[in-house]
């Protein structure tokens, strides 16, 4: 396909991912007052945080599968309207479970969207594919570092929790529609990828186990990290909630880098080195950051660090899927966004729990270095194979 015929079609997609992000944002920032309003329980309103995860883990794989059948822009625009639909239930929830249930519906729909956008990204060039799926990371990471202040004006301005998931689900209908309205691509509009002779068996899914692990461990790093700082207490960090804003802006200007930018470095030196270099950079910068009291400058320089290397590490796992599956691409790419988002719906409550028993610092070393070393050290050993993985994209 076309760059210059698919742009229409992309920019809505990457507009679509950053009302994704900010979701995420208006629900840290709305939280509080959303608790009070409904009487939740601390439980429960962990819950509400991370039952977007629960429902991305149900609906990654079905999504690859489903876009492998029918192509990637049904699937994109199914996804959106579920995702708009769910953020309309959010102001209008009565209960704890009439909220959870909206929440993880509108997991369902992110995982149908999502899924099927790194696939259309990821066809579009096969020379440019890190710096292609890099793209929609570092949209991800710019929509992270603006959203808080963002959000923040139109909570404090609107004086209601429910004004700014009103927008959101308002400007989802809004660009679904133009989505469903433009000129249909012949790529993204056919059964994704080539046909193969043989379903997906077993063995082909074990083929790719190091990325499984790297991805695990990625959806630790990055989720622990931005969980806590943004949704779950920050008194349990030592931080102010001036600070914890800032590095939570800083991680998302490091996803901005880890993007685009870097994905770039990793087509021209090769895509299983960089994310081997990647997740050992993870594991030392998580470790420091989460563990450790560096000094205000210190600390959003490694916060930066954290999310170019974390995001950048995730972003060449999907390239190398999408190279590796051919035609059970769009099977491999919704397998590893399962197991990254299964992971992430684990890590905050995982990491606080160690945090409480073991301290902040050893808590820190033993969940994030151990975790980004030894996906890093498996991807490197089994050069073979996953060089294989990787031969083609760049």
């Amino acid at each position: 396909m076309s760059l210059r015929v698919a742009l229409p079609q992309t920019v809505v997609v990457l507009l679509l991912l950053c009302l994704y992000v900010w979701d995420r944002t208006v629900l840290s920032i709305a939280l509080p007052d959303l608790a009070r309003t409904l009487l939740l329980r601390p439980w429960q309103t962990g819950a509400v945080a991370t039952g977007f995860a629960a429902g991305v883990v149900l609906s990654a794989l079905p999504a690859g599968l489903l876009a492998k059948k029918f192509g990637d822009r049904p699937i994109l625009v199914l996804g959106a309207t579920i995702f708009s639909a769910a953020t309309a239930l959010v102001p209008i929830a009565s209960g704890f479970t009439s909220l959870l249930l909206s929440r993880v519906t509108l997991g369902v729909g992110e995982g149908l969207f999502n899924i099927s956008m790194l696939l259309f990204l990821g066809q579009l060039s096969r020379v440019h594919r890190g710096l292609l799926i890099g793209a929609s990371a570092s949209v991800f990471g710019i929509a992270h570092t603006v959203g808080p202040g963002l959000i923040r004006f139109i909570h404090v301005s609107a004086g209601s929790w429910q004004t700014a998931f009103r927008l959101l689900a308002f400007g989802g209908g809004v660009l679904t529609f133009l989505l469903t309205s433009l000129p249909r691509t012949q790529d993204s509009n056919i059964p994704h990828a080539a046909p193969v002779e043989h379903p997906v068996t077993v063995r082909d899914m074990l083929s790719i186990w190091p990325l499984l692990l790297l991805v695990a461990a990625c959806g630790i790093a990055i989720y622990s990290v931005t969980g806590l700082l943004a949704v779950w207490t920050r008194g349990e960090l030592g931080l102010s909630a001036l600070r914890a804003d800032l590095l939570l802006s800083a991680t998302g200007l490091g996803f901005l880098l880890g993007g685009a930018p870097l994905g770039a470095v990793a087509d021209r030196v090769g895509l299983v080195r960089y994310s081997t270099c990647a997740m050992f950079v993870t594991g030392a910068s998580g470790a420091l950051l989460m563990g450790i009291d560096s000094g205000p400058i210190l600390g959003l320089v490694v916060a930066v660090v954290f999310g170019a290397a974390s995001n950048s590490a995730y972003v060449t796992a999907i390239a190398i899927a999408h190279t590796r599956g051919q035609g059970h691409s769009a099977v491999f790419v919704g397998c590893l966004a399962t197991i990254f988002y299964a992971a992430a719906f684990a890590s905050a409550p995982l990491l606080m729990l160690v945090r409480v028993q073991l301290g902040p610092t050893p808590a820190a070393l033993l969940v994030y270095l151990p975790l980004s070393a030894v996906s890093a050290v498996l991807v490197a050993l089994l050069v073979p194979p996953v060089v294989r993985l990787a031969r083609g994209a760049g």
